[in-house]
């Protein structure tokens, strides 16, 4: 199961290799109370949605609805005066996931592949496109089937940054501004038997709006999303040694 760490702040994974990232207290600014009926109608229904659809439709979707909800009904219980400033809403917690793989490939063949983020849809079947934006910066394009219920598929985006990088080693990476989920990671490529294999681990930290509601919604949506990029893995695995032009 994914695990929680610490409120206050939430470190990229192995220490050892990624700086410390501070938690941006901007992320879940504060709300007006007027909003509140909107925010409970609204986040309702991204969560009904959200628990309908593919696995990242339903972690983003549900996630922002089950935060518009916490929201709006936080509203509710705001004084009336209230309404001119500003709530603010503790800090989510950071759910972690690790995941392994070992791929009968040497490190620096699946180093150069998984750099080249264009390829990752290519095993991750829930990421539609990534835009290189820079030697350091990338866009992804995420396709969410959970709207086909109410008008047809819809796209979201981020942008993540690369932090760290050692050839043939390591990629850490971050979400930047104020992703719908705020999320960092690394992956490793560790040489094994002589380098002629190697292990692949991957660890992702996640921040889903609504905090520990959310985490609880996440865990109700039935699939672990350790089990989900275990499988990205696998896909992974396949690919590289069935000999594919990479």
């Amino acid at each position: 199961m994914p695990e929680i760490i610490s409120e206050k702040e939430h470190y990229l994974t192995h220490k050892s290799d990624l700086r410390e990232v501070k938690e941006d207290k901007n992320m879940l600014s504060c709300i007006r109370s007027t909003g509140s009926l909107p925010s409970i109608v609204g986040g309702g229904l991204l969560t009904w949605i959200g628990l309908k659809g593919g696995f990242l439709g339903r972690l983003i979707l549900a996630g922002i609805g089950t935060g518009l909800l916490v929201q709006g009904l936080q509203g509710l219980q705001t004084s009336p005066t209230s309404g001119i400033g500003r709530r603010k809403i503790k800090p989510a917690q950071a759910v972690k996931i690790n995941a392994s793989v070992i791929v009968h490939r040497r490190p620096e063949e699946l180093f150069r592949f998984w750099r080249q983020f264009e390829n990752l849809p290519r095993f991750m079947e829930e990421i539609q496109t990534v835009e290189i934006l820079s030697p350091t910066r990338s866009r992804w394009i995420m396709t969410v089937p959970a709207i086909e219920h109410v008008g047809g598929p819809a796209t979201i985006e981020w942008e993540a940054e690369i932090i760290t990088e050692k050839e043939h080693e390591l990629i850490g990476w971050r979400s930047l501004g104020h992703s719908d989920v705020e999320h960092a990671g690394s992956v490793h490529f560790k040489p094994i038997n002589e380098g002629k294999d190697t292990e692949v681990r991957v660890t992702l930290q996640y921040i889903p709006v609504g905090g520990l509601i959310g985490v609880g919604i996440l865990r109700m949506l039935g699939e672990d999303p350790q089990v989900k990029i275990q499988e990205n893995l696998r896909r992974f695995k396949e690919l590289m040694e069935a000999g594919l032009d990479t």
